[in-house]
């Protein structure tokens, strides 16, 4: 990956001070996916059965309520 990172700072309507670090991506290179292979102690590692259902974005976030 080429990028930066960028963070951003804020004081919010509560008077709380909040931040947020992004990953800015400007080139971005997808691998195959990593081969099973057997450590020397016999076991076998093996990929995630299922992906994620949805990409983490914003999961940090807290709704209000």
């Amino acid at each position: 990956m080429v990028g930066r990172l960028r963070l951003n700072e804020w004081t919010s309507r509560e008077g709380e001070r909040r931040s947020r670090l992004q990953v800015v991506a400007d080139a971005v290179q997808f691998l195959d996916p990593a081969k099973k292979t057997a450590d020397p102690d016999g076991a076998v590692a093996e990929s995630a059965a299922k992906p994620a259902d949805r990409p983490a974005v914003d999961a940090y976030l807290r709704k209000a309520g």
